[in-house]
């Protein structure tokens, strides 16, 4: 559902609506996601063969990832970040989401470690995979980049005050 929703707001940045719909039917790996949820739903079989073929796909998708990573950093200026941007970002990845996520959390019936470990999901950096889309569809890929790489370089340290918010309220 997230990379439909992604796949939706990337287009847009280039597209019309109706291209941007068409766009979440047009990309392989929605589909492919739909099969391989029915494969486990319905406990089909693989051979070793077919799961090793699938994991040499999964691990040369990782090694074209940073390597799409590694050709936008490389060109990334100082001077053309943009400030809003970045702080629009960060602080919705970092602080809103959070904040609400706690707030609904709170509002459940799941234990204490199971919302501890949804809230450390929601402040996880920026996926990778959003360069994928952004060059896909050619909205900012480099500032996109960027975002990946400073939300990163923030969490580190963030970590720890989320380690010890969970030790503190979760555990």
């Amino acid at each position: 559902m997230v990379y439909i929703i992604g796949v939706y707001i990337y287009s847009r940045g280039s597209f019309s609506i109706k291209a941007s719909l068409l766009n979440i039917i047009k990309i392989p790996i929605i589909p492919a996601s739909v099969i391989a949820i029915g494969i486990n739903i319905y406990e089909i079989p693989l051979t070793p063969q077919i799961q090793e073929f699938f994991k040499m796909g999964a691990y040369g998708g990782i090694v074209l990832q940073l390597f799409l990573l590694g050709t936008f950093l490389q060109g990334i200026r100082l001077r053309e970040l943009r400030p809003l941007l970045m702080l629009g970002t960060l602080s919705q990845k970092f602080i809103l989401i959070p904040l609400l996520s706690a707030v609904i959390l709170s509002f459940t019936s799941l234990p204490l470690f199971v919302q501890g470990v949804i809230l450390m999901e929601m402040m996880v950096p920026l996926a990778v995979a959003n360069i994928n889309l952004a060059s896909l569809y050619d909205c900012r890929p480099k500032e996109v980049t960027s975002l990946i790489m400073i939300s990163t370089l923030l969490f580190i340290p963030m970590l720890f005050v989320l380690s010890y918010i969970v030790n503190h309220f979760y555990l």
